[in-house]
C-alpha cells in the first residue's frame, strides 16, 4: 500500500476501509503458520583495477552534474544522491519549458553515464560495452553523445574494456556460483535467482551451467527486447511444470517471477541485484520460507546497491510501523460522529441550526477526502456529489474549483497535462479558479522539481488567465471553497450548469473523443484541415504531417471516421461523459 502513513491513508479514505489489520511473519498469529526464513547479503568486493575505473566515471558523472548546478537547474548539497528518477524528470522539465538545448543534453548526458556505471558496477564487463558499443556506432550522435564520449575518462574505460581477456566476468557471478554449489541447488533442492536485466539472465544461466552443472532455465516476460525474443504463455507454462516435476533444479528469472504465477516453493532465493522497490523484495523474497525453512541471499556490489538494499529494509520497517498507526487512526474514526450520521443529526435539528446557506457540488473522486469532511462540519454549507465533467468543487455556475496539492501538480507537470486541464475548465465555466494546497509557497516537492519550475508554471497559468488561490492544508482549501460559494451565493439561486460554448469548441471535443487526440491536437488538425469532414477524409499520412500526430494516433482517426454505429472503438476514452 505504499511505505508512508500518507500514502496508506489515502487508500483508506478513497476505498472508504473502516478498518485495518497488520500483520508480518512475526506477528503471533501468523508465526506457527510459516517456516523459518534467513535472509543475508553479501558484499562483493570489486577489483582494484575495476574499482579505479570506477571512481573515475564518478568523477566525469560529478563535473556534468556541476554544470546543471551551475545553471541553476538542480540543487543538492554534499553528499546527496542523485537518483536517475530525479534526472529523468528534470530532463522532463526542461523540455516542457524549453531551456537551452545544452541543459537539455546534459541532463541526457548525465543518464547515459549513470546507466553506463551501473551496467559496470552491478553487471559486468560485457553489458558495459555492449552498451558503449551501441553509442558509438550510432548514426548521426546527439549532444548528449558527443558530451560522453569526448570525455577522457569515458574514453579510457571503454579502453579497459576492450583490453580484458575475454569471458571476464562480474564478481557477483562467482559468489553466486559458491551459493549454489553450498545451498544444495544441484543435490535435490531447488532456487530461483532474480535479475533485474535479460541479458544479465541469460549471462548468469550460461555460467552457472558450465561452473556447476545445475540444471536451470530461464524464466522472462514475452515481450521482446532489443535482440532478446521473449517467452509465450505456453513456454512460460512448460518451464513451470518442469520446475515442478524436478526437471529444472534453479529458475534464473526477470521480474515474471515476482507475482502472479503458480511457481512452486523453492529452498532458496538469490538477489543477484539489489532491488529499490520495498514490494518487489517482499514478493521475491516471498518464493521461499513459507511451507518449510528458506534462505535469501541478497548480492551487493559498490555502494549504490548496498544503499539500495539498506533503503528497501528501512521502507518496509516504516511501512509497517506506518500501517499499525493507520489501524490505529481508522479504529479512532469509527468512535467519531461519519459524515452520513452528521448530515441526518443535521437534518433531525434543523430547528435548533439555521438552513444551509451554500450549497457546494463536489466530484465524487473527492469523497472520502479532509476537504469533503471539512465543508461537512460546517452548518451552513451543503454538499452535492456528482461526477463533474471538469473540476473539483462546482459553486455557481460561473466558477469552478480545481484542487491540486503541490505534489499533484509536479505529477502534472512532466506531460503538460495540467494545461490540459485548464483547457477544459475554461471552455467549461465562465470563471475557473486554481487552488493550490501546500505548507510553503513554492516549496520543492517530495519529488525534487525546483521551485523555479513550479514559478515558471504559475507564471505561465496566471498570464493565461487562470486565478490561483494558495492554502496550506485542507483546512483552510474547505475554508476558501465555502467563503467562495457564499460570495457567489449570497443574492443570486445557484443554478450549476457548463457554460454555452462555441462551434469550434464543439469540434475540438469531437475529435478529443479519439483516444490520443486532446485539445491542442484538435485544434492543430482543425487548422490543418478546416473541418471535420477534411480531417475524417485524410490518409493517415496526411494526418501524420500535422504537429502532434504520431502513427497510433493517426491510425486511431482513420478507425474512428470508418466506425459503425454500435461498434466498440479500442481505446475508448469518455472525456465528457
Amino acid at each position: 500500500p505504499g511505505s508512508s502513513k500518507e500514502k496508506i491513508l489515502e487508500i483508506v479514505n478513497n476505498l472508504h476501509i473502516q478498518h485495518v489489520e497488520a500483520r508480518s511473519r512475526r506477528s503471533p498469529d501468523v508465526r506457527r503458520y510459516v517456516a523459518e526464513l534467513r535472509v543475508n547479503w553479501i558484499r562483493v568486493t570489486l577489483p582494484e583495477d575495476y574499482q579505479s575505473i570506477l571512481d573515475e566515471l564518478r568523477s566525469s558523472y560529478q563535473d556534468l552534474l556541476e554544470k546543471l548546478i551551475e545553471r541553476g537547474l538542480i540543487e543538492i548539497e554534499d553528499g546527496d544522491y542523485v537518483r536517475l528518477k530525479d534526472l529523468l524528470r528534470l530532463r522532463a522539465e526542461t523540455i516542457a519549458f524549453k531551456e537551452d538545448r545544452f541543459a537539455s543534453a546534459l541532463v541526457a548526458a548525465l543518464i547515459k553515464l549513470h546507466y553506463f556505471m551501473n551496467l559496470l558496477e552491478t553487471q559486468g564487463p560485457e553489458p558495459a560495452k555492449k552498451y558503449l558499443e551501441k553509442v558509438l556506432r550510432r548514426k548521426g550522435r546527439t549532444i548528449s553523445d558527443r558530451l560522453l564520449l569526448e570525455d577522457r575518462r569515458v574514453l579510457k574505460a571503454w579502453n579497459w574494456l576492450l583490453s580484458l581477456p575475454k569471458g571476464t566476468v562480474h564478481p557477483k557471478l562467482e559468489e553466486l556460483a559458491s551459493i549454489i554449489d553450498i545451498e544444495g541447488i544441484t543435490r535435490g533442492k531447488r532456487g530461483i535467482v532474480f535479475v533485474n536485466y535479460r541479458k544479465t539472465a541469460e549471462i548468469v544461466l550460461n555460467y552457472l551451467k558450465e561452473k556447476t552443472g545445475v540444471r536451470a532455465s530461464l524464466f522472462i516476460g514475452q515481450a521482446r527486447r532489443e535482440e532478446l525474443k521473449g517467452m509465450s504463455q505456453e513456454e512460460q507454462r512448460k518451464i513451470l511444470q518442469d520446475f515442478s516435476s524436478g526437471k529444472y533444479d534453479l529458475l534464473v528469472a526477470t521480474s515474471i517471477g515476482e507475482e502472479g504465477l503458480d511457481i512452486p516453493e523453492v529452498d532458496l532465493v538469490v538477489f543477484y541485484d539489489a532491488v529499490p522497490s520495498v514490494i518487489r523484495y517482499i514478493q521475491r523474497r516471498g518464493r521461499t520460507g513459507r511451507g518449510r525453512p528458506g534462505k535469501v541471499v541478497v548480492l551487493v556490489s559498490g555502494k549504490r546497491e548496498e544503499f539500495f538494499y539498506r533503503t528497501t529494509v528501512m521502507k518496509e520497517r516504516k511501512m509497517m510501523k506506518a500501517l499499525h498507526e493507520v489501524s490505529s487512526l481508522v479504529e479512532m474514526r469509527r468512535k467519531h460522529i461519519t459524515l452520513e450520521e452528521f448530515s441526518m443529526n443535521s437534518q433531525q435539528s434543523s430547528n435548533e441550526k439555521r438552513a444551509p446557506e451554500v450549497i457546494i457540488r463536489v466530484d465524487a473522486r473527492e469523497l472520502g477526502g479532509e476537504v469533503v469532511r471539512k465543508l461537512a462540519s460546517f452548518n451552513d454549507v451543503k454538499i452535492s456529489v456528482s461526477k463533474l465533467e471538469v473540476g473539483d468543487y462546482v459553486v455557481s455556475d460561473e466558477v469552478v474549483i480545481e484542487r491540486r496539492t503541490i505534489d499533484d501538480l509536479v505529477s502534472s507537470l512532466a506531460n503538460r497535462e495540467i494545461f490540459e486541464q485548464v483547457d477544459k475548465l475554461k471552455a467549461t465555466y465562465k470563471r475557473p479558479i486554481l487552488l493550490i494546497e501546500c505548507e510553503t509557497l513554492y516549496e520543492a516537492s517530495k519529488s525534487g522539481v525546483r521551485s523555479r519550475s513550479l514559478m515558471e508554471l504559475i507564471t505561465s497559468l496566471t498570464i493565461g488567465g487562470l486565478p490561483i488561490l494558495w492554502s496550506r492544508n485542507p483546512e483552510e482549501s474547505a475554508e476558501l471553497i465555502r467563503l467562495l460559494a457564499i460570495k457567489e451565493q449570497r443574492k443570486k439561486v445557484l443554478e450549476i450548469h457548463p457554460l454555452v460554448v462555441d462551434d469550434d469548441t464543439v469540434l475540438e471535443r469531437v475529435l478529443t473523443e479519439i483516444p490520443g487526440v486532446n485539445v491542442f491536437v484538435a485544434r492543430n488538425l482543425l487548422r490543418a484541415f478546416g473541418s471535420l469532414k477534411n480531417v475524417f477524409s485524410a490518409s493517415e499520412k496526411e494526418l501524420q504531417s500535422v504537429e502532434g500526430v504520431d502513427p497510433i494516433t493517426a491510425r486511431r482517426i482513420v478507425k474512428f471516421s470508418n466506425k459503425r454505429y454500435g461498434e466498440e472503438l479500442e481505446g475508448k476514452r469518455h472525456l465528457y461523459p
